[in-house]
């Protein structure tokens, strides 16, 4: 099989003969013009993010740590978290595309998320015509920013991986060639053996799409025999991306600490409590109900119809795997939510039946999810984050030559725009400050921030009211004392929703000065 027929695949309706000219000359320019209306409307989504050091929370660490691996930094030994290896590779890998990384890892991660719409739009494309597909592409795109993976979420890059295993598994369904069916199933196995080593959610769905092949399989040799002679290199080239991971570890001397962070600790943090968890739940339906009606009114629709039937059903199944991921760690972060998304959309573009009924309701859940997540003034709102990193930053700059930066709440992008070395193998402000994180990070939080401040930074940056659910007691009242000895206030600047404070020790002298910005409550 040809990368050119992947990419484009089969058109809905298409015979022997079609499929064998899949990569004509006019085929191929369909599907790029597809691809490039694709990414169009993937920039515009996102376009009021871009140039953002600080967008969002979670990315900030990933791009830190990718950053910091250049320096010989080693993830989970000199700087940690419990994400698996792939994600700062991947941001590792991003930041030899120069620049300051910033705009570049933004583009990168368009880029794949423009990839993912265009394989859901080719999964889609072989149950209905453009509009459908083209549908399911823009809701997927859109329902990403509906769930804060707007930048470079870990779900921006970790979905393309899913669904290309998705287009394996359906095209599986179009051949009776065993030959090909095996070859599609350990590119299937090697591919979610990367995505585990992306982000250990996808689990559920390894299990998914290897017991999916172990079936399709089984109809040409027999279940007990597919089943004998498959599952094991299957599992084999599921887990050799970890194997190889671990691996290293050990042979570094660094085996614990990668075993802790990436298998361990996530067990001994505590859940979010009910009233956080109630607000996401709340969010996730307000979010999905209207593409779920949609999805469900036209799986009723079609629900007679006998052709792609076991293709529509395995989609279904798909659906429900990725619904299980997202409840399997008892708490549910907005951005957990996205891998219910891809089935969600293919089936809302593949079953609506009439063209003007599909795109009214696509055009209606656009704007819906733009509406709900104030896309307009995205633009305003960045432009001033953007600004509020500036002002910080050049207040700190002249400092960090001079030690290090300690960011008790705040952005964490400060440590890569001021050059500042980590006061702290923990340098994400959560896992400090976080009450849930108390018992989860292999050591004693209030001990780590008291090493830190004994060590005394040369500013230490706060916020005026928690990103995470509670504060743990004594590394805020040890921040608190130290703040009111040593050290005095320079500057507050409005960033996101909350009051930025940047504390200066009392022995340095700021020379740069900047207007303040007091935030609004809100």
């Amino acid at each position: 099989m040809s990368i050119a027929t992947f990419w484009m695949g089969k058109p809905a309706g298409s015979d022997a003969s079609q499929s064998a000219n899949i990569g004509s000359s006019g085929q191929l320019a369909n599907g790029w013009m597809i691809f490039a209306a694709i990414c169009l409307f993937t920039l515009f989504v996102r376009l009021p993010e871009f140039g953002n050091p600080a967008p969002d929370f979670d990315e900030q660490l990933y791009f830190l740590v990718g950053d910091r691996m250049w320096d010989g930094a080693v993830p989970f030994v000199d700087i940690w978290d419990r994400k698996p290896i792939g994600l700062f590779l991947i941001y590792a890998a991003i930041r030899m595309l120069g620049g300051d990384g910033i705009i570049q890892y933004q583009l990168v991660a368009a880029a794949f998320v423009a990839a993912t719409a265009f394989m859901v739009h080719r999964i889609t494309r072989r149950f209905t015509g453009y509009s459908g597909s083209l549908s399911a592409a823009c809701i997927y795109i859109v329902y990403l920013r509906g769930f804060n993976s707007y930048v470079g979420q870990t779900e921006s890059f970790l979905m393309l991986l899913c669904v290309g295993t998705m287009l394996l598994a359906i095209r599986s369904l179009e051949t009776d060639d065993r030959v090909i069916i095996r070859n599609h199933a350990l590119a299937a196995m090697l591919i979610m053996g990367a995505a585990l080593q992306v982000k250990y959610t996808v689990l559920p769905q390894c299990v998914f799409f290897g017991l999916f092949f172990l079936w399709r399989l089984g109809t040409h040799e027999g279940y007990a025999k597919a089943l004998l002679r498959h599952a094991a290199p299957f599992i084999a080239l599921g887990l050799a991306p970890t194997a190889l991971v671990a691996f290293y570890y050990a042979q570094i001397g660094q085996f614990e600490a990668f075993f802790y962070a990436n298998f361990t600790s996530i067990f001994d943090r505590g859940r979010l409590t009910g009233e956080s968890q109630a607000f996401f739940i709340r969010y996730a339906g307000l979010i999905f109900l209207p593409l779920g009606i949609v999805a469900m009114s036209a799986w009723l629709e079609r629900r007679q119809l006998t052709d792609n039937r076991i293709a529509f059903a395995t989609i279904a199944a798909w659906g429900l795997t990725c619904f299980l991921a997202v409840i399997m760690t008892g708490s549910l972060y907005i951005h957990y939510a996205v891998p219910i998304a891809p089935p969600l959309a293919i089936l809302a573009g593949a079953f609506i039946g009439h063209a003007t009924i599909r795109l009214t309701a696509t055009a209606m859940l656009v704007f819906y999810v733009l509406f709900l997540t104030a896309y307009p003034a995205a633009f305003s709102k960045n432009q001033g984050d953007i600004k509020a990193i500036e002002r910080m930053t050049t207040l700190l700059k002249p400092h960090v030559d001079q030690g290090c930066l300690y960011i008790y709440d705040g952005p964490s992008a400060l440590y890569t725009t001021t050059g500042s070395c980590l006061p702290t193998r923990r340098p994400y402000p959560d896992h400090l400050n976080n009450l849930q994180e108390i018992h989860s990070m292999g050591m004693d939080q209030a001990a780590e921030v008291r090493r830190i401040l004994e060590n005394r930074p040369v500013a230490i940056v706060t916020a005026n009211r928690p990103v995470v659910p509670k504060y743990s007691p004594e590394p805020k009242a040890l921040v608190t004392q130290a703040i009111a000895r040593d050290y005095r206030l320079i500057t507050r600047q409005r960033y996101d929703y909350r009051t930025i404070s940047v504390f200066l020790r009392n022995d340095l002298k700021s020379e740069a000065t900047v207007p303040t910005q007091i935030s609004r409550s809100r």
